[in-house]
């Protein structure tokens, strides 16, 4: 018999720690790499500073160049003991109240936070409030502001000159030149020229220097040249601005150009805003200014005596958003990375020179002055310090403000990990684009996207395409070697199927507003560029060339008017196309209408009052609409301002039998329409489900110059229960065929003329 050799009990229990300290380690996630690591860190303290550390000094403060330059000093922090000071050293100017810890475990009880608040200022408290968020744009509803302290909106503005003929000059350059001057302050802060060239059968050349804003704070000449069409008939032109800052603009000058060479000035009323007297309306021009002020002026000029110029102005404090507000008291207490941790106050008291306590003399304008710098300097994706900016940026706004993570599956601490891996590996404007997307993709929000003057060159296939029975369908096409019904296969030999759900990865929103998307997008490209499909016809397999280009595949005109006759008492209307005037013009004969169906497969046309007609009490759910109250960071203890449209019944009530036609492509404005007749069942809906994203859309701009739009509200079915990508959901639920789309059959259309004959 083999001895049996016994193991000593305390090896034994060595040997199971190592075993289970070897399986928490397996399941733990593992530490990004340094750089990720101090990014990471950077992101979590900039968001909570960036919009509710109240401080005075973080308002003077150009926070987009604040991520970019913060990027680029705490990359490359060796260790955490670097990385705290690098943090200390760019944010103590901006929050001086701020503290940072290295070593984990709570903050030990009594850690001060700040200078202690005189007594006397308890009144005088400063803190945020945050209807959603405010981001800049000059028509939203929703806004941010610090309690007790003046407010200086994101303001825009636009000069335009009047239409001026160019019948005569066809097939020549038309020239606009200007001089301009930008007194920036922050990086999204600019000034734009722009020209537009009018045809008949529509829009000719334009451009409004979306992709070379102007941020120079000293005087400029600046141009934009166009082509004008055998059509061209007028031109017009001027300038745009927005921001924060002061920009004037000086000098226009238009003119053209034929193919010799030789160059024809074109007349332009004050053009150097010399005529009239000084003040806000000169001659020849007209001027949208919602947020700024504006006027003609003497003095700082390129030409003669007198400029036009617009400048940002501070509204004083009145009134808070809502009651809510952060605790006297509050302060953040987050940990970073593992082994640092910040304590950020959310109230400061202060007195009659500003917020207490101060940072040290001479230390913000030390940074003011740095950023102003990098503010000014032409910004790009292809600098890693931008891109890096860019993600930290967009990030938080979502980790803040984003209404739909309690229904959304995603790890969103993850995907910061991740969006800057990518980020540091990106190399190209292109490469960044497909990051920021990959980003907002990550919010499941029909909302959401990402745009760029760099799209503007992209093209499309001749065709238009469909998902239909699992496959890639054409449904129009202005190039007649593609036919209704064909299967596109391939194109360049890549698989149709690979195409559509690679481009869905980086496509927000439900899975129905994904394939929509990703079908409207399918063969995108380069303007200009050919490619060969591959398609099935029948049982025959054809290749077909064919070139991108910038126009809509669209062939011929509807095949209906607006409001149409189907048959002896049944009425179609388009709601896409159909304005209220004219509906209400038909009304009478609406409401005596034996059926009517609504085509609701797109964005109603300012329509809705047509409810209202359809209801048979007034409409009393007005809490299906959420904006957040936001105080607090990281989503904590949210409230909802809650709104509805409160539609009124109104006479004639249409009688008859109602159907609304619709699909995934009807999202926001159409599935509130649509929710109406969900609720209180004014028709049956025939169909597939509608995108599920609704509420009013929020945008902001990056450094970079890319813009992201998203859902900046949470909008519910009006019982309540989760509308955001489940959509309202067809009572009829009907899709088409390929054997349809080949007959040319709307067999939508078809089933509810059977519904309504039912």
């Amino acid at each position: 018999m083999s001895e049996i050799k016994r193991v000593p009990a305390l090896l034994l229990y060595l040997l199971a720690f190592l075993a289970l300290a070897t399986i928490c380690a397996c399941r733990r996630p593992a530490e990004p790499a340094q750089p990720v690591r101090n990014l990471r860190a950077l992101a979590r303290l900039y968001g909570c500073l960036r919009y509710f550390h109240p401080s005075d000094e973080a308002a003077r403060v150009d926070w987009d160049a604040l991520a970019v330059y913060a990027a680029s000093k705490v990359k490359n922090a060796p260790d955490d003991a670097a990385l705290a000071a690098t943090l200390e050293e760019v944010f103590r100017p901006v929050a001086p109240s701020m503290t940072l810890r290295l070593g984990g475990g709570a903050w030990p009880a009594g850690d001060a936070t700040a200078a202690p608040t005189p007594p006397d200022t308890a009144s005088k408290r400063v803190s945020w409030q945050h209807l959603g968020v405010g981001t800049g744009a000059a028509d939203s509803i929703y806004l941010s502001l610090r309690l007790n302290r003046p407010y200086e909106p994101t303001g825009q503005a636009t000069l335009g000159g009047h239409g001026i003929d160019v019948s005569g000059h066809a097939g020549k350059t038309v020239r606009i030149s200007a001089w301009v001057k930008a007194v920036t302050r922050g990086s999204n802060s600019q000034a734009q020229l722009w020209l537009r060239v009018d045809r008949p059968s529509g829009r000719g050349f334009f451009d409004n220097m979306s992709d070379r804003p102007i941020r120079t704070a000293e005087w400029a000449e600046y141009t934009i040249a166009g082509p004008l069409a055998a059509d061209a008939r007028t031109v017009a032109f001027g300038a745009l601005v927005s921001g924060k800052g002061e920009f004037i603009v000086d000098g226009f000058r238009l003119s053209v150009t034929d193919t010799s060479g030789r160059e024809e000035a074109l007349a332009v009323q004050n053009g150097g805003f010399e005529e009239g007297e000084a003040g806000p309306a000169p001659p020849g021009w007209g001027i949208t200014s919602p947020t700024m002020d504006s006027g003609v002026r003497e003095g700082d000029c390129r030409e003669g005596k007198r400029a036009f110029a617009f400048a940002s102005k501070v509204q004083p404090y009145t009134m808070p958003l809502f009651e809510k507000r952060a605790p006297a008291d509050g302060v953040a207490d987050r940990e970073l990375v593992r082994g640092l941790s910040a304590r950020i106050p959310l109230s400061l008291g202060s007195d009659e020179t500003g917020t207490i306590p101060r940072a040290a003399a001479g230390t913000l304008d030390a940074l003011t002055a740095t950023l102003d710098v990098l503010a000014r300097a032409p910004l790009s994706g292809r600098d890693e310090s931008v891109r890096l900016g860019d993600v930290i940026i967009a990030w938080n706004v979502f980790q803040h403000f984003y209404p739909y993570f309690d229904v959304v599956e995603v790890d969103w601490d993850a995907v910061l990990t991740r969006a800057l891996e990518r980020a540091l590996a990106d190399r190209t404007e292109e490469d960044l684009l497909r990051t920021l997307n990959w980003l907002v993709a990550r919010l499941e929000d029909g909302h959401g996207g990402v745009y760029h003057a760099l799209q503007a060159g992209s093209g499309l296939p001749p065709f238009r395409v469909e998902w239909i029975e699992d496959r890639v369908v054409v449904t129009a096409s202005r190039l007649g070697a593609f036919e209704r019904g064909d299967v596109v296969l391939a194109i360049d030999d890549r698989s149709a199927a690979d195409i559509v759900r690679d481009d869905e990865v980086y496509l927000s929103g439900s899975p129905q507003w994904r394939r929509v998307r990703a079908m409207g997008q399918f063969g995108l490209g380069k303007a200009g560029t050919r490619s060969l499909a591959r398609l099935r016809r029948g049982r025959e397999t054809l290749e077909v060339p064919f070139e991108r280009a910038a126009r809509s595949p669209i062939a011929g005109p509807p095949a209906r008017a607006p409001i149409d006759r189907l048959e002896e008492g049944i009425i179609y209307v388009d709601l896409s196309r159909a304005s209220w005037p004219d509906i209400e013009a038909r009304i009478g004969e609406l409401a005596a209408a034996r059926g009517i169906v609504f085509d609701l497969r797109g964005y109603p046309n300012g329509n809705h009052q047509v409810l209202s007609h359809l209801l048979r009490e007034p409409d009393r759910s007005s809490a299906w609409m959420k904006i957040p109250l936001v105080v607090l960071p990281d989503r904590e203890g949210w409230t909802f301002q809650e709104i509805g449209w409160n539609l009124p019944t109104a006479s004639p009530r249409i009688e008859g039998r109602v159907v609304f036609l619709t699909d995934g492509r009807a999202i926001s404005y159409a599935e509130s329409f649509l929710s109406f007749v969900e609720h209180y069942k004014l028709g049956e809906i025939v169909g597939e489900p509608t995108a599920g994203a609704n509420g009013n859309v929020n945008a902001f701009t990056l450094p970079s110059g890319y813009s992201v739009s998203w859902t900046g509200m949470r909008v519910v079915k009006h019982d309540g229960s989760r509308h955001h990508t489940i959509g309202v959901l067809p009572t009829v639920p009907v899709r088409r065929t390929l054997a349809g789309v080949a007959a040319g059959r709307d067999e939508l259309l078809e089933k509810a003329l059977e519904v309504i004959k039912r």
